[in-house]
């Protein structure tokens, strides 16, 4: 297969600002040729969509994987099939196997951000990017094919489009620009992006610079949440009941990894984006502790003078309220549910949470207009 030129892939566009106040946000500028671009199955059987494989378990039930593959000694990482042994050791089966070699990329291969504003990337087979330490998406995708299949496992490499750190919403794409990997678990198949697993790109200017950040998020997608940003050329490997077209993909909105990583529905969001091309979702912002939608709109307008039942969940947040304007109103707290019935009135609506009683600051999740 012809090798096509990868894009810059990083997944979040970031300021200092931004980081600064938790906030992270998705880029929102598309690779146009002859500049610097942006930027987070097993062969089917007749044709058929690849089925996925079964639920992924909590992200805590792989810190001790993920910690194991971190600290890999140099002695192990010679060659693919000394470090596929090592990393082998504590699994006990492919889901871990994959996790291991996931969590290894991310800790021990850096984004060749360099190579790629120069346009002298290199050789992205999988034994040079093992001796570099460093490679754009290409490398990744292979570097994990060769260590994945070397533990034994069916791993398959996706080319594709993906919208990144340059991408402009809903602009077409002409040339496929990413690589990304799908690894068969039992009867289904898990999709895995170990580049954008590794970090993200932050832009000043033309600079382009990458930032070392383990984003578990990009290890078993869920395939109605990765459509948004991910295109593969075969699409079977959109891994959906109905396969959507190109032009399906470009007009998606950009709902940004931390909206799905609140646990809005991936069916529903991808279903109400489907339904109405102009449909616009609240902007989710990351933060550095755990919180969970329940009951809150999917929709980033909310209607003044209608009530909205607001349901929250967090075994982190002290205590939680809703900004409009210069007011603030706090949601009621039992246990870890936070609950508040809001009419707002007509200005910008923001939903945001404190880790501690005392603190003064609080962290915006999302923002509603």
């Amino acid at each position: 297969m012809e090798t096509v030129k990868k894009y810059f892939p990083l997944a979040l566009f970031l300021t200092a600002a931004l980081w600064a106040s938790y906030h992270r946000i998705p880029a929102v500028k598309n690779a146009v040729e002859g500049i610097l671009p942006f930027q987070t199955n097993q062969a089917p059987v007749l044709a058929a969509m690849a089925p996925r494989g079964d639920a992924l378990p909590a992200a805590a039930d792989f810190e001790h994987l993920d910690a194991y593959a971190r600290n890999t000694p140099e002695r192990y990482a010679k060659d693919v099939a000394t470090l596929a042994q090592y990393l082998s050791k504590p699994a006990n089966n492919d889901l871990e196997k994959a996790r291991l070699v996931f969590s290894w990329l991310a800790a021990h291969i850096r984004y060749d951000a360099e190579g790629y504003a120069s346009g002298k990337v290199g050789s992205t087979s999988a034994d040079r990017v093992l001796s570099s330490r460093k490679s754009v998406c290409e490398g990744y995708s292979n570097l994990f094919a060769a260590i994945g299949t070397s533990m034994g496992l069916e791993v398959k490499t996706i080319d594709g489009f993906a919208k990144g750190i340059e991408y402009l919403d809903r602009s077409r794409f002409q040339t496929p620009n990413h690589s990304w990997n799908a690894v068969r678990i039992g009867q289904g198949w898990k999709l895995i992006d170990a580049t954008w697993g590794s970090g993200y790109g932050k832009a000043e200017g033309r600079k382009f610079e990458y930032v070392e950040q383990f984003d578990p998020f990009w290890f078993d997608l869920d395939p109605r949440a990765l459509i948004f940003t991910h295109y593969p050329q075969d699409s079977v490997w959109q891994c959906l009941e109905k396969p959507l077209s190109k032009a399906q993909f470009e007009k998606l909105p950009m709902p940004g990894t931390s909206f799905f990583q609140l646990g809005f529905p991936p069916e529903t969001v991808l279903n109400a984006a489907l339904d109405n091309p102009s449909f616009k979702f609240p902007t989710a912002y990351q933060i550095n502790f755990r919180v969970q939608v329940k009951s809150v709109p999917i929709q980033g307008e909310l209607v003044k003078g209608q009530t909205y039942d607001l349901v929250v969940v967090s075994d982190d947040a002290a205590k939680m309220a809703v900004m409009e304007g210069s007011r603030w109103t706090p949601f009621t707290k039992k246990g870890n549910l936070f609950h508040l019935k809001y009419t707002p009135y007509g200005r910008s609506v923001s939903i945001c949470a404190a880790q501690k009683d005392g603190d003064k600051t609080y962290a915006t999740i999302l923002t509603y207009q």
